[in-house]
């Protein structure tokens, strides 16, 4: 037997800047849970709007979107606690072959090693194969 779920998905337009009207919505809901579900700009602007007060009491969880360093020093100097949740590895503390590749390639490139491009590295690896 299972419990059902309640769930509100509170959505925004393009460009939005000011998320009173989520935060709102959100803080009538009275949610036990909090899914981050947007990027990391976005979910730093949705939080202001809620305030850490409101936060502290909940659990909080998003993807592996959310692994860069700027949005983690966010939660972090905010003082929340975040379950963040990647299917694939760190690239920073793995040693598996296509880490490796990841981070050749982007060092080669000068492109940022975090979760969000290695995610996006295997899935594209996925579609691309050398001759």
């Amino acid at each position: 037997e299972f419990n059902s779920v309640d769930i509100l998905d509170v959505s925004y337009e393009r460009n939005t800047t000011d998320f009173k009207r989520q935060a709102d919505m959100i803080r009538d809901y009275k949610p036990d849970a909090i899914a981050f579900a947007t990027t990391p700009a976005t979910n730093e602007e949705i939080i202001r709007a809620l305030t850490p007060e409101f936060l502290f009491s909940k659990i909080l969880y998003g993807g592996s979107w959310l692994m860069v360093e700027k949005f983690i020093k966010f939660i972090e100097d905010k003082g929340l606690d975040v379950n963040l949740v990647s299917l694939s590895p760190n690239p920073l503390s793995t040693d598996i072959q296509i880490a490796q590749q990841f981070k050749e390639l982007a060092e080669k490139n000068n492109v940022t090693i975090n979760s969000i491009y290695f995610d996006g590295y295997i899935y594209m690896s996925l579609f691309y194969v050398k001759n």
